[in-house]
């Protein structure tokens, strides 16, 4: 399930703008990045100082506002809630039309169609659950890598405190939200005792390389399928 846009999701997002993102200056950017082509990010952090306000576990009070610029042109623009932020991402698809990946959560990824400028937005119900018994962790995308050849988009992640791992996502239609139990993690799962480092090194003709070996583009697709059938089931 979908957090995003949730009765819960949006009453977050009103708490911030009116205590968190008030305190953010726009005077200076705290960070600035190019996510690809002619495209500029410039980033302007907010934390909410005030004792009295502070909320409970996960809300660290603190937020981002991010800004996209083409050719010095204000384009487009995204809160990030919370703490860790990433760079967001210009991927060049197979169909010829290029998506911003973005996060507006620890969790989650967003994509925005920059022809259209249409986004899509999803952050897992489960790892937002505040009853502990039905919280989940989910991996936290950092750094995604796409392949034009396959569609497929091998995602560098961690979980608190866990080895980093890979996640390959179907990414054939971006326009898709693909949920957590459909993102095949190349380390079997979190709670797999098994867990170990995983690193991208590069996609090439036929597979995806990573510091723990060769999968195959066929060996990935196949297990992709499996993941859909049992996350449907």
């Amino acid at each position: 399930m979908n957090y995003y846009g949730s009765t819960e999701h949006m009453t977050l997002l009103q708490e911030y703008d009116d205590r968190v993102f008030p305190q953010c200056d726009f005077s200076k950017p705290s960070d600035e990045y190019c996510p690809g082509d002619d495209f500029l990010v410039r980033c302007y952090s907010a934390v909410d100082e005030n004792e009295s306000t502070r909320t409970p576990y996960r809300d660290l009070n603190t937020g981002e506002v991010c800004r996209l610029y083409h050719s010095e042109e204000l384009v487009f623009e995204w809160k990030f809630i919370g703490a860790s932020p990433r760079e967001a991402t210009i991927l060049q698809h197979a169909n010829g039309k290029s998506y911003l990946l973005y996060y507006e959560n620890l969790y989650g990824y967003s994509v925005l169609d920059l022809t259209s400028m249409q986004s899509v937005h999803y952050i897992p119900q489960e790892s937002y659950e505040t009853d502990r018994e039905r919280f989940e962790e989910t991996v936290i995308w950092v750094v995604p890598h796409y392949d034009p050849e396959s569609n497929l988009l091998a995602v560098e992640g961690c979980v608190w405190g866990s080895p980093y791992t890979v996640l390959v996502v179907d990414f054939n239609d971006p326009m898709r939200i693909v949920e957590a139990g459909q993102w095949l993690d190349l380390n079997g799962s979190i709670d797999s005792e098994s867990c170990h480092e995983i690193n991208f090194i590069e996609w090439t003709t036929d597979a995806l390389v990573c510091d723990t070996g060769r999968y195959s583009k066929t060996e990935l697709f196949n297990l992709i399928e499996k993941q859909k059938r049992n996350a449907e089931a």
